[in-house]
């Protein structure tokens, strides 16, 4: 294995008996087998796979032919349906349970963050399972005394932290799993299941800086998650998996575009905006799609442009504004933000927001748009047109979708002319 590379896995399958009692009896023969030399399938031997080994009665594949690799300073991202067998992998890539076939080899330091404050004992404090949860992960006490006043400011729990555990929140128990593993555990490999979603704003953002830490430090991470946003945000590379396979690999933006379109995410075509108002005294209309011609459309085509045109009236004294637009799929995947400030002269009510969509080279066949105007400070919101959800017809285009984005305000309470007060003129519009 290439110094570079921190995780090889070559042809890993696992398999689990549905029957309890014949799977302890399995159990029982996979162990004489390894003790005498027999075992059907063995981690030293990658040429072995599924077919050779098989299955027995009531077993079923959770894992079944896998093989990737981790290089050091890599992000590796895991998506798939529940069951897809993602945890399975972290737990024999984390040493809790050995595969059927193949093999796994691993460089240096192991840190797994796999259901946090599964072993915390609930009739203990805080205090006194952050030491049992450190030595698990193989730190003295002393070590532990020396970082436990780092941990307990990390968790934002110190106030409980003499309560029971028993009395804490799920919520509140992964944080403490979390805090003991990031401010301890310095690992070359760091496994993360699902641990990223937890707490409140301030602790997912220690949570983001932490694992960036990481990364950036040379460690491999792999991580799975529901959160496709989550994943853009820290991998580089991802790894699908369906029905106990590899379904699609390489880069992290087409795994997770394969995964989408498997997963046949319902989208609802419906343009209902459901506007938000922000102040008194400003209101936005209902976006309106018009393509290159002027014509109003309700799809989008791919690379061609479009605009997005509505109506804004502003009575209020915010006149210097900034306006946002957000693209997501339809799974709430961010594929793309943008914003721009623009001023509102007094003495006009009344204008025309014209956003551009300049040829989009997108890598989703639907997308939702978002738009939502503030104070150019940010400190108000003066409105939000949610929700505005379009179809992409033609050819998709492979990678990051990256959409040239302009702005203007038209001026329309004045017959006969139209005023351009920011951003980019667009002529001859409907």
């Amino acid at each position: 294995m290439r110094d570079d590379i921190l995780v090889k896995v070559d042809n890993v399958s696992k398999r689990f008996c549905k029957n309890l009692k014949r799977s302890l009896w399995f159990g029982l023969q996979d162990m004489a087998g390894e003790l005498t030399g027999r075992r059907n399938g063995s981690r030293s031997d990658p040429k072995l796979t599924s077919k050779d080994v098989g299955l027995r009665r009531d077993e079923f594949w959770a894992l079944k032919d896998i093989s990737f690799e981790v290089k050091r300073g890599e992000c590796l991202g895991l998506v798939g349906r529940n069951g897809a067998g993602k945890t399975t992998l972290l737990r024999m890539l984390n040493g809790l349970i050995k595969p059927d076939t193949g093999r796994i080899e691993m460089r240096g330091r192991v840190g797994g963050l796999i259901a946090l404050g599964a072993g915390f004992n609930p009739v203990l404090t805080g205090r006194e399972n952050i030491f049992i949860n450190a030595s698990v992960l193989g730190f003295n006490k002393q070590v532990t005394s020396a970082k436990i006043d780092e941990i307990i400011e990390f968790s934002g729990i110190a106030d409980f932290i003499d309560t029971p555990v028993q009395n804490y929140s799920s919520g509140m128990q992964v944080r403490l799993g979390f805090a003991v593993a990031a401010v301890l555990a310095s690992p070359d490999i760091m496994l993360l299941d699902e641990v990223l979603a937890v707490g409140d704003a301030a602790f997912h953002v220690q949570c983001t800086n932490t694992v960036r830490k990481l990364i950036s430090n040379g460690t491999a991470v792999i991580l799975v998650s529901h959160n496709m946003h989550e994943l853009l945000r820290y991998c580089n590379n991802g790894l699908y998996l369906r029905n106990s396979e590899v379904r699609a690999a390489g880069s992290v933006h087409s795994v997770i575009d394969r995964y989408l379109t498997d997963s046949d995410v319902r989208f609802e075509s419906s343009h209902d905006i459901g506007y938000v108002p922000g102040v008194p005294g400003f209101v936005m209309g209902t976006p309106v799609l018009i393509d290159d011609w002027g014509n109003q459309v309700k799809e989008l085509k791919c690379n061609e442009s479009a605009r997005l045109r509505l109506h804004v009236n502003n009575k209020t004294n915010i006149r210097r504004i900034r306006v946002e637009l957000a693209i997501n799929d339809p799974a709430g995947l961010l594929i793309q933000n943008t914003s721009e400030v623009m001023f509102m002269p007094e003495g006009i009510d009344d204008y025309d927001l014209v956003i551009g969509l300049e040829k989009l080279p997108v890598t989703a066949t639907k997308i939702v748009i978002g738009i939502s105007i503030w104070s150019d400070d940010q400190a108000v919101l003066m409105g939000w047109a949610r929700e505005n959800r379009y179809e992409v017809t033609g050819i998709v285009s492979p990678g990051k979708l990256i959409v040239p984005i302009t702005y203007a305000l038209e001026a329309t309470n004045r017959k006969n002319s139209s005023e351009v007060v920011g951003g980019a003129h667009f002529a001859d519009l409907a």
